[in-house]
């Protein structure tokens, strides 16, 4: 490992985002080691495989919110729009509907948003 790697240790340090584009990049080739070990190093900036999957597995003792999420789907706009974005699979749409930010100048990242958020929230509407 080198010292510039990043450490990831759980579901909180992985985003979402990232952890899903780099699996739509790795689709169908999951068995050639070398071509995930190159997208794992592009995306993720590490070279700790081992240490990398063990932390998809890790469920953290506490889910850290960056966020606020906003479950009401009682507005008819709202639940159409996210029942559409999640048969489209456009996450990052899903996201910015469903989380508002905490303090109201800090806007939201959903880039930022992690994998052990991400399955709270939709574990909550589903």
């Amino acid at each position: 490992m080198r010292v510039t790697d990043r450490i990831y240790k759980t579901k909180n340090d992985i985003p979402y985002l990232t952890l899903v584009k780099f699996g739509e990049e790795i689709k169908g080739n999951e068995t050639d080691l070398e071509l995930v070990r190159a997208k794992v190093k592009e995306h993720f900036k590490t070279t700790d495989l081992e240490a990398f999957n063990k932390a998809i597995t890790t469920n953290p003792k506490q889910v850290k919110f960056r966020y606020k999420y906003d479950g009401d789907l009682s507005i008819i706009d709202k639940f159409i729009d996210v029942d559409t974005f999640q048969r489209e699979n456009d996450f990052e749409a899903l996201l910015q509907i469903l989380l508002k930010p905490k303090y109201k100048l800090i806007p939201v990242d959903v880039h930022k948003v992690s994998l052990a958020e991400v399955e709270v929230i939709t574990k909550s509407f589903l």
